[in-house]
């Protein structure tokens, strides 16, 4: 993997603006450069970083990845990038677990999907990704879904699949 390069994005403000932020930054690529890592979140034991472009190639897409942890592909494999339905099955079993914990993180992923709040968490769970990360990680593929999707529902879709559990 190349170096990383950091970069920082806060979680307050509107939609539009953290968008234009990110794509302000893919702008500053070297046409020709290839393959971009960005290291976007760090807390010390683990770190959020993106790929760009993505697996689809779609333009300006990222993948997000996370180093220091790993999840199971439908096919049982361990990756990298979370899908929707790890973060939905994380979300699920931290509710069997502890459902008044459970309800305290659920608040505060409406602070980071309605952008109020940085993606910091209070909360602890004896199973799955720690809330802190998972935020963090929330908030990326929030901001993926809005720049994917920058037309359309964005980042509705994964918060309406994680409202329903």
């Amino acid at each position: 993997m190349k170096k990383m390069k950091k970069i920082s994005i806060s979680n307050v403000g509107t939609r539009e603006d953290i968008r234009k932020k990110l794509v302000c930054e893919f702008l500053n690529f070297k046409q020709g450069s290839g393959t971009q890592y960005l290291e976007v979140e760090n807390n010390g034991s683990h770190s959020v970083y993106i790929i760009c472009p993505g697996q689809l190639n779609k333009g300006i897409d990222f993948v997000v990845n996370v180093k220091g942890f790993s999840f199971k592909s439908k096919s049982g494999r361990n990756l990298k990038n979370p899908s929707h339905n790890n973060i939905i099955q994380d979300l699920k079993d931290k509710k069997a677990s502890n459902s008044k914990e459970f309800n305290n993180l659920i608040s505060e992923i409406e602070n980071v999907y309605s952008c109020t709040e940085e993606a910091i968490s209070s909360c602890s769970f004896s199973v799955g990704v720690p809330a802190d990360l998972l935020l963090k990680i929330l908030k990326w593929l929030f901001i993926e879904q809005d720049i994917t999707y920058w037309t359309k529902s964005g980042r509705d879709m994964l918060m309406n699949g994680i409202r329903q559990i």
